[in-house]
């Protein structure tokens, strides 16, 4: 993953995948096919990409992968389609469709939530964010106003207040 974490994520795609084919690893194979860079050339390189990226989607969906250990996966290869500024919901419909026949296990109830029943809805919402990257990050700076906002319309958000 050396490749891809220094930007050359093209470089990275066949070696994981010729990791995953070694190790019999379907988590390897799923990451490499859902692999997108940081960075891109112009618009057409993101075109380029997210064709790409939904071909390998497709291929996917064919095959019976199986993520046995979901937990030591790392990173979500597609976090970067957010980045596009395009409408990603049937993209992520797709991937989570895919998690959840790879990943069976991940689809564990516990029986003691299986009860739980919505609040009324007279009583609000109360909605807690919790982040290692609230400090000093820059996506902290770049979401503080819209989470200091939240807090004082109609009954906050979480009520102890956003501190950078």
């Amino acid at each position: 993953r050396l490749f891809e974490k220094n930007g050359r994520a093209r470089e990275a795609q066949p070696l994981l995948n010729k990791a995953a084919a070694m190790h019999k690893d379907d988590s390897l194979l799923f990451y490499s096919m859902l692999l997108l860079p940081y960075v891109y050339q112009d618009e057409d390189d993101v075109t380029a990409w997210r064709n790409d990226f939904a071909n390998n989607l497709k291929e996917l969906e064919g095959r019976k992968i199986q993520i046995k250990n979901p937990i030591a996966m790392e990173g979500v290869p597609q976090y970067y389609l957010s980045y596009h500024g395009r409408n990603d919901r049937q993209i992520n419909e797709q991937i989570a469709r895919l998690y959840r026949q790879a990943t069976p296990s991940a689809l564990f109830v516990a029986p003691h939530t299986r009860a739980y029943s919505p609040p009324p809805p007279a009583r609000p919402i109360t909605v807690g964010f919790i982040s290692l990257y609230f400090r000093d990050h820059s996506v902290s700076k770049m979401v503080a106003g819209l989470l200091q906002s939240l807090q004082t319309a109609k009954g906050g958000a979480g009520g102890g207040g956003f501190h950078t």
